[in-house]
């Protein structure tokens, strides 16, 4: 019996992970985007367009695909935490996925969430 081992093949081409300081919570990223990020950015972008501002719904999604469930959990727990930290957090940790992929400059993290933003689904 054969075994392709996905494992070893993906770790020797895995973009190295990155760390962010998020509210006082170290958040180690993978070097690519997750799969469910790239997955859901995906069905938004069909449904309502690039353009389209990010609901409060798809951006709690998505920081919870991102920061994963403990640390998003202890987000929302804390009240000082609040929603323009929550997007200016995402939009930088997707700006950054982008700028990784292409070479090219960041978007600016202090924008409006879009469907476009940081997130291209190729």
């Amino acid at each position: 019996m054969s075994l392709v081992d996905f494992d070893a093949a993906w770790a020797e081409q895995e973009d190295a992970p990155f760390t962010w300081r998020v509210h006082g919570h170290e958040v180690e990223m993978p070097g690519s985007r997750p799969a469910g990020l790239v997955l859901h950015m995906h069905r938004v972008r069909k449904e309502r367009g690039d353009d389209a501002e990010l609901s409060l719904e798809e951006l709690r999604v998505l920081a919870a695909l991102l920061f994963g469930p403990l640390v998003f959990g202890q987000l929302l727990a804390d009240r000082t935490f609040t929603e323009p930290k929550l997007t200016a957090a995402v939009m930088a940790i997707l700006s950054n996925y982008k700028e990784r992929e292409s070479g090219g400059e960041p978007d600016d993290a202090g924008g409006k969430a879009r469907a476009g933003s940081g997130v291209s689904a190729t």
